[in-house]
């Protein structure tokens, strides 16, 4: 063979280069390293947002002294649904609590209770996706978990509308999140540590049951169609039971074993929540609020299912019935997006759909 020209030996350097980029972000991260590096990015996160936290109210400006009402109750000795009313279950007040108490019953106790909750979030995320996930697939999770509970706006509102007005829907959102990519994610063979995984959903859900109901139906629902979809052993149901049981046991201990009050604090707002949707066609505004994104979404599940399902080459090189698959579940998330926003007073904003994304970024690198 002929000796190779300058502009063949670049192009062979700038071929091994991008193959040398794509492996490493694409292999599974395993080691010290990376856990450690994750971890400094958590820490990292939260330092800044509490840095830059203010507890001016742009907007809706009832929410922050519901939530500093409820908190400075918790820690007079009241209880949610017992001593006061609430539609919320007692997670989000004692959340606040442990914020107001740092601050010494100050405003600020709001940005400590949510970089404490970041740092938390961060952790879980980092210990949920130590195996099965690329590198870029583990950091882009963790960036998203925790920045999008950081971010101290409304969700669908614009960036600069600051409030921490309905925080409990961003910590709905992400341990439903959490829970999905678990269940969902070993149905597509992203294996991870499964016993810990089942745990991790049980927790998810019995926190969901003391923060919103709304959340909590949607969590039971894909979680039960998760299960069936791919049955796991009885070890690990019974450590999602436990799991569960054990947090709500907590709670239950907590509320003085007083369910009752609770059902009726939360059969009222559901009440009043019905008769909204009824008679303002809320879901018929979701979706043209969200009309784009759910376009962009369903335009990407089209694209994935009829290239695969070509004789071409694509990236999933897994056949049809992955791709299937795929587009059954980003159809179930846009559905579970839906019916949440509907129920929420969010203006915009699928924050769920980004998980087909994911999915397919990662089954992608594992084809390729």
């Amino acid at each position: 063979m002929g000796a190779q020209t300058p502009m063949m030996k670049r192009s062979h350097g700038k071929t091994r280069l991008r193959d040398l980029v794509f492996s490493t972000i694409s292999r599974p991260p395993s080691g010290i390293l990376v856990d450690c590096v994750s971890l400094v990015l958590v820490l990292l996160l939260c330092w800044i947002s509490l840095a830059v936290h203010s507890t001016e109210t742009a907007d809706y400006g009832s929410d922050l002294f519901i939530a500093l009402d409820g908190a400075w109750r918790v820690l007079c000795g009241q209880r949610p649904h017992i001593d006061f009313y609430s539609a919320f279950g007692p997670l989000t007040y004692l959340i606040g609590a442990a914020g107001l108490a740092l601050a010494h019953f100050t405003v600020r106790g709001l940005a400590y209770a949510t970089t404490g909750v970041g740092v938390i979030l961060g952790l879980w995320t980092v210990a949920l996706c130590r195996n099965g996930f690329s590198l870029f697939t583990r950091f882009a999770i963790l960036i998203f978990v925790v920045t999008f509970w950081l971010a101290p706006f409304p969700i669908g509102e614009p960036f600069y509308i600051t409030s921490y007005a309905m925080q409990y829907n961003r910590l709905g959102y992400l341990l439903l999140f959490l829970t999905i990519l678990e269940r969902f994610g070993n149905i597509f063979h992203l294996e991870r540590g499964r016993r810990f995984g089942f745990i991790s959903s049980g927790v998810a859900l019995g926190l969901l049951l003391f923060l919103k109901i709304s959340f909590f139906g949607i969590g039971a629902i894909l979680l039960v169609i998760g299960l069936l979809a791919r049955k796991p052993a009885a070890r690990e149901i019974i450590s999602l039971l436990v799991a569960f049981g054990t947090v709500s046991f907590i709670f239950l201990v907590y509320l003085g074993w007083q369910i009752s009050p609770m059902l009726g604090d939360i059969s009222l707002a559901a009440h009043a929540r019905e008769a909204r949707l009824l008679s303002s066609y809320e879901i018929f505004r979701v979706c043209v609020r969200n009309l784009v994104h759910i376009s962009s979404v369903c335009f990407l599940l089209l694209v994935i299912y009829i290239s695969d399902s070509s004789e071409s080459q694509t990236p999933l090189k897994s056949g049809t019935y992955v791709s299937t698959k795929l587009c059954v579940f980003g159809i179930v998330i846009l559905l579970s997006d839906l019916a949440i926003a509907s129920s929420n007073a969010q203006k915009s904003g699928f924050p769920l759909s980004i998980l087909p994304v994911i999915l397919l970024e990662q089954l992608s690198c594992r084809a390729r």
